[in-house]
């Protein structure tokens, strides 16, 4: 299932964060890492323009976790690694912007 607003993200996180995804991936950072590198490049940019999106709405924390685990499909608790959800969000966005950032213009 696509999700309207954030499809690339959904598609991200419920491809890479799935329950399993210690035993698949040993983090969440590598099983982002995995999942952000196997986006072609207009997917990738989707996916960046979607986060941005995502950030500027600053929903509370309850709406904001419901969106990510429910609609987004994030199968992950941020809370084990001591992030708040805004948190973890703004530590996926520079994934992404380190990405960004090393792709040719």
């Amino acid at each position: 299932m696509r999700h309207e607003q954030y499809p690339e993200l959904r598609r991200l996180f419920a491809c890479h964060l799935p329950e399993d995804m210690e035993d698949c991936y040993g983090t969440a950072d590598a099983a982002l890492e995995a999942g952000i590198s196997g986006f072609r490049p207009d997917e990738f940019r989707a996916a960046c323009e979607e986060m941005s999106r995502l950030r500027e709405e600053r929903m509370g924390q309850k709406p904001l976790t419901d969106l990510l685990h429910n609609a987004l499909a994030v199968n992950y608790l941020w809370s084990v690694d001591g992030y708040t959800a805004e948190e973890w969000l703004a530590h996926v966005a520079l994934m992404l912007e380190r990405r960004l950032n090393s792709l040719p213009n």
